[in-house]
């Protein structure tokens, strides 16, 4: 999980870089080459993954996860592959729907929809399951008690938090495919509440999936992000978050004078760092 969760950001990196930066960005293509190396060794029979490396008992949540990285890659590094490298991920979906949590089922569904593969009808049959989900009238378990380091994806899959999750990403996938939902305005609504008010970032980050715009939003989750959130969940946030983030070239610093060398970050930015004797009485802006 860890593999795919570094692929992810590598590749939204590497596409934004400019490419006068050609040294950092020989880096990172060599950074997500290995990664992408990597993956394959973890992958079990028949391409699939689990969560204990190559055991045969395999995920379709993970599998799903781990190609939906590697097509990021791909494309971030201009490689061409076929579509049917990517079939193996709905087969195991196919196999496994059933007893998926529907959060789960949403989440492959948007992966496997971003990557172009047809699934329109999978879409359709996960808003039907939702639909019996409330007409069966289940209790789900309340997750009003998450911090925003727990895991949507990982701890809350079939908390109340996590269906309102699921239902608010099958109404993005039906509004993407042009589909029309069987569950009521009502239910949909407030599941969309549910997920706006969440404190996690991840639910915070599916519904703004839901809305135009949102730029100011999508900023202040990305500043909630830490390193103590589930690889996967913070992975998924960044992806989709830097869709409604205005990249924009840096502006050129200007030399703050003698005995300042100027350094390059990863993102194309500069700054400045101090290599004269003693410490500077005064930094001189133009």
């Amino acid at each position: 999980m860890n593999t795919a969760s570094q692929l992810l950001p590598l590749s939204l990196v590497y596409k934004v870089l400019p490419a006068r930066e050609d040294t950092i960005r020989s880096t990172l293509y060599q950074l997500m080459q290995n990664n992408r190396t990597r993956l394959m060794q973890l992958a079990g029979p028949q391409a699939r993954f689990a969560w204990w490396g190559g055991s045969a008992d395999s995920s379709a949540l993970l599998t799903a996860y781990a190609y939906y990285a590697d097509w990021h890659a791909s494309q971030a590094m201009g490689l061409s592959l076929p579509a049917s490298q990517w079939q193996r991920m709905l087969e195991l979906y196919a196999e496994q729907a059933g007893d998926l949590p529907l959060l789960h089922r949403a989440l492959i569904l948007t992966f496997a929809q971003e990557m172009k593969l047809p699934v329109n009808s999978l879409i359709q049959g996960l808003d039907a399951a939702l639909l019996d989900y409330t007409l069966e009238a289940h209790t789900a378990y309340s997750a009003d008690n998450l911090t925003r380091n727990d895991s949507l994806i990982l701890y809350a899959a079939n908390s109340d938090l996590g269906i309102a999750a699921a239902r608010t990403l099958t109404d993005v996938l039906l509004g993407r495919a042009q589909l029309t939902s069987t569950e009521s305005t009502a239910v949909r609504e407030r599941a969309k509440r549910k997920v706006t008010d969440s404190a996690l970032p991840l639910a915070r980050t599916i519904a703004l999936l839901a809305v135009k715009g949102g730029e100011r939003e999508a900023a202040a989750i990305l500043r909630s992000l830490t390193s103590e959130q589930a690889s996967i969940d913070r992975a998924l946030a960044i992806n989709w978050l830097a869709q409604r983030v205005n990249y924009s070239a840096p502006s050129p610093l200007p030399s703050p004078g003698e005995g300042w060398r100027k350094q390059s970050l990863i993102d194309g930015g500069h700054y400045w760092l101090w290599e004269g004797k003693g410490v500077p009485e005064t930094i001189s802006q133009p």
